[in-house]
């Protein structure tokens, strides 16, 4: 069976078990609720993601702030 008979058979089962017919109001709701889903967890992958830079750029602004990186390494070297 090939992998578009298969996505056919799963969209009537789909149909069957909801009660929906396609091309009608509520199957367009259906599709319009998947995509709304879609691009909110993209939304909020990609805040996340800012957030998570943001943060490793305030680490990484800390570390060379506040970190005498000179003085371990000479610690390092010198042992």
């Amino acid at each position: 069976m090939s992998s578009l008979a298969m996505v056919r058979l799963q969209l009537r089962a789909l149909e069957l078990k909801l009660g929906v017919e396609r091309g009608g109001f509520c199957f367009w709701l259906f599709v319009f609720n998947c995509l709304a889903s879609l691009v909110l967890v993209c939304v909020l992958v990609g805040l996340v993601h800012w957030i998570f830079f943001i943060l490793a750029a305030i680490g990484a602004t800390g570390v060379i702030a506040f970190v005498d990186v000179v003085k371990i390494w000479n610690k390092v070297v010198a042992d």
